[in-house]
C-alpha cells in the first residue's frame, strides 16, 4: 500500500544523475501519484524543456511539469537534502528525506559538470548522448573512414569508461544520435551528416583542401606521412580537447 497519495519531487537536474533517479523512484514506490518539478536554472547549460524531456523519457509513468501552476495538492516533498524540511512546509507536505549522505549514489549535478568522464557510469543515455563530443574525420574515402574506426579501436583499448567508444560511417544524424547514447564519452563520425552537431574536426586531407562544412566546432589538421603517424596526430587533437574545460556552467552559483 502506497503511504502518500500525491508525491513530489522537485529539482533543477543539470544534468540529472543516478542519485536523482534514485530519488524519483523511491517517491514513486511510496506514492500513488507522483510529479517531478523541473525548475530553471541561471545560467544552465541545458534548456529546462531539455532536461524536463530527459526526465520524461527516464520516468515515463512520473509527470514531469515546468510549473506550480497545474500542481495539485502535495501530500509528501521528497529530496535528498535535510534542509528540504523548509520546502516541504511551502506546500504544507511531509518531508521524506532520501540517501542525504549520498551512500548509494556517491555524484552530484556539481560533480557531472566538474567532470563529465568521471561521472559517466552515473548518467542515463539521453545525458550521454547529449553530452558525447562529436569528432567528425574529414578527408578522402576510405581512409577518412579506416582513420574514424581506428581511432575508436585505440581508445577502446584503453579500457573502463573508453571501453564503449564507438564510430559511425557517413550517416544521419538520427543514428548518430541513438549511437551516441549507448557509448562512450566521445563519438567518432566519418564526416557524414553536415547538418548533425560536430565538436572536433580532424582534417585529414594530404592535399590542405578539405574545409569543414559547418563552422561551428574545432578544427585539427593532421600532418601525417603515414596512417600511423597520421593516427598519432589525431589521438593527440583529441586528447588535447577531451582534455579542455567541457563548458558546462554552474548554475545557481554551482549548487548540485
Amino acid at each position: 500500500m502506497k503511504r502518500y497519495g500525491h508525491g513530489l519531487v522537485i529539482g533543477t537536474f543539470c544534468p540529472p544523475h543516478a542519485g536523482h533517479h534514485h530519488l524519483v523512484r523511491t517517491a514513486e514506490d511510496r506514492c500513488g501519484a507522483l510529479t517531478v518539478l523541473v525548475c530553471t536554472a541561471a545560467g544552465e547549460a541545458a534548456a529546462a524543456r531539455t532536461r524536463a524531456r530527459w526526465m520524461a523519457e527516464v520516468h515515463p509513468r512520473v509527470r514531469v511539469v515546468r510549473s506550480t501552476r497545474s500542481l495539485a495538492r502535495v501530500d509528501a516533498v521528497f529530496t535528498s537534502e535535510r534542509h528540504g524540511e523548509r520546502l516541504a512546509r511551502r506546500f504544507g507536505a511531509e518531508h521524506e528525506c532520501v540517501d542525504p549522505e549520498r551512500a548509494l549514489f556517491p555524484v552530484s549535478a556539481a560533480a557531472v559538470r566538474k567532470d563529465p568522464v568521471g561521472c559517466w557510469d552515473f548518467l542515463e543515455q539521453p545525458v550521454r548522448a547529449w553530452l558525447t563530443r562529436r569528432v567528425a574525420v574529414l578527408g578522402p574515402d576510405p581512409a577518412a573512414t579506416t582513420l574514424a574506426r581506428s581511432l575508436a579501436e585505440r581508445y577502446q583499448r584503453r579500457g573502463g569508461v573508453w571501453a564503449g567508444t564507438r564510430w559511425v560511417p557517413p550517416c544521419g544524424a538520427a543514428r548518430e544520435e541513438q549511437t551516441a547514447r549507448t557509448g562512450a564519452p566521445v563519438l567518432f563520425c566519418a564526416a557524414g551528416d553536415a547538418r548533425a552537431r560536430r565538436h572536433l574536426w580532424l582534417l585529414a586531407d594530404p592535399s590542405g583542401r578539405a574545409r569543414p562544412p559547418r563552422p561551428d566546432g574545432r578544427c585539427a589538421v593532421l600532418r601525417g606521412s603515414s596512417p600511423a603517424r597520421t593516427l598519432a596526430a589525431a589521438v593527440d587533437a583529441v586528447d588535447a580537447f577531451l582534455g579542455e574545460d567541457w563548458g558546462l556552467t554552474e548554475p545557481f552559483g554551482g549548487r548540485p
